[in-house]
């Protein structure tokens, strides 16, 4: 029971950065690989401020960080396109990682720190996962209606033809660094969910490996609108746990189970691709 429910947590925490990132590299059109810095500030708020702030405050001040690390980050970078973009926030995510490992002083280093306190479980119960689901459908929600708002015609205008939005009289930076600080928002809040489910912290959970693992999570079904990022989620989260007992002896069980996965994985993308339904269209 305790593992399943570790499983369904970690399945809602990644489907909220999957969706976060969705809005980032799906309608704003900007392919970041620094997702998993705003993660890692939302986990660290709750390791280093739990044991003396209340949850509201810790909450409060990883979603302020994180904006402050957005703007930081989006402010120079998006007026850069292509992969010139892409390097730079793979020089953020790297440079974050390094202060993660090297400032041990504050961060205790590759040892981690752990011993956090998990103020939503109560005795047998872990009613974190009651938590993440109501904030999954409020997100959903926010995101759906951000998508239709006026603000979410511009950032998709924004993605097809900035040009032409700057002669609108709009700023086309200015409503990316929007996205990137939405965006990152709800990646540090899921950060402080990780936190309180894992109870441990440490830098290898906020890599640029991650990065590109919450990037598969969008791009493996984006044609999926709302429901694709928690699709990639499921599949990256559960699939590989659920293939752990398919039965195969070792050695070949790891190369079976690589195989079986990507065939997932190719499979989902095809379907989503070639059967959107008409109510998913852009």
């Amino acid at each position: 029971m305790i593992y399943l429910d570790h499983l369904v947590a970690t399945a809602l925490i990644y489907g909220l950065l999957a969706m976060s990132l969705d809005l980032i590299v799906v309608e704003c059109g900007l392919l970041s690989v620094a997702h998993a810095s705003f993660f890692g500030v939302g986990a660290y708020a709750v390791a280093l401020l739990g044991r003396y702030w209340n949850m509201g405050a810790v909450l409060a001040s990883a979603v302020g960080i994180a904006l402050i690390l957005s703007v930081c980050i989006s402010w120079p970078a998006v007026r850069l396109h292509g992969d010139f973009y892409v390097l730079a926030t793979f020089a953020f995510q790297s440079a974050f990682s390094s202060v993660l490992t090297n400032w041990t002083a504050v961060t205790r280093g590759p040892a981690g720190i752990a011993d956090i306190r998990n103020p939503f479980r109560l005795s047998a119960s872990n009613l974190l996962i009651p938590a993440l689901i109501g904030l999954s459908i409020l997100i959903v929600a926010l995101f759906v209606r951000v998508g239709r708002s006026p603000f979410g015609e511009v950032i998709r205008s924004v993605r097809d033809d900035e040009v032409l939005v700057a002669a609108a009289g709009y700023s086309p930076a200015a409503y990316r660094i929007r996205a990137v600080a939405i965006g990152a928002v709800v990646a540090s809040t899921a950060g402080c969910a990780y936190a309180y489910q894992i109870t441990y912290v440490d830098p290898s959970s906020f890599t640029i490996a991650d990065s590109i693992l919450m990037l598969a999570m969008v791009v493996v079904a984006s044609e999926w609108r709302w429901i694709g990022p928690w699709l990639g989620a499921g599949l990256f989260v559960i699939v590989p746990e659920v293939l752990r007992f398919t039965g195969f002896a070792e050695p070949a069980a790891a190369l079976v189970r690589q195989m079986i996965f990507g065939g997932l994985l190719v499979s989902v993308a095809q379907l989503a691709r070639r059967r959107r339904p008409m109510w998913m269209e852009r």
